[in-house]
């Protein structure tokens, strides 16, 4: 498995099982749409679109890899309210889509983060600098004249 394979690959995993336990405990129980509402799963757009944008700028992604692979997962949560929550469960149109752009929003905005971070922190490289040994010795020597 590649790195920046692997880098994506546990953000989906857990944006997946965030999803299909919101998607679930919903169905059961319709009035938890008044308690989770966007202050409690900003955070967690943040937090994973930020995850998954560093893991793929650190891979070799850099900064717009790791914005691209946030905004690709954005499109789960966004699919989650189109489809979940607007077409099985029969939520209304315009507060879905509203939902929904809000979580591409807030994925995008969290990668941003987690790209410009691994960006900003990614190891500098120092080349050691080779001086021959010629050069070096003569360095700081005086010159010694006959009197």
């Amino acid at each position: 498995m590649s790195s920046m394979t692997r880098a994506i690959a546990w953000p989906v995993v857990s944006l997946l099982v965030i999803g299909a336990t919101h998607l679930g405990l919903e169905a059961i129980r319709p009035e938890l749409h008044d308690v989770i509402g966007p202050p409690v799963v900003m955070p967690i757009y943040l937090v994973i679109g930020g995850w998954a944008a560093f893991g793929v700028a650190r891979s070799g992604g850099g900064f717009v890899g790791g914005l691209i692979a946030a905004i690709a997962l954005g499109s789960m949560p966004a699919a989650l309210q189109l489809v979940g929550f607007g077409l099985l469960l029969g939520r209304d149109g315009g507060a879905v889509t509203t939902a929904a752009l809000f979580g591409l929003a807030g994925m995008t905005w969290g990668g941003a983060l987690g790209a410009g971070i691994a960006s900003a922190t990614q190891p500098v490289s120092v080349e050691e600098s080779h001086a021959s040994p010629a050069s070096t010795a003569t360095i700081g020597a005086e010159e010694t004249r006959p009197i």
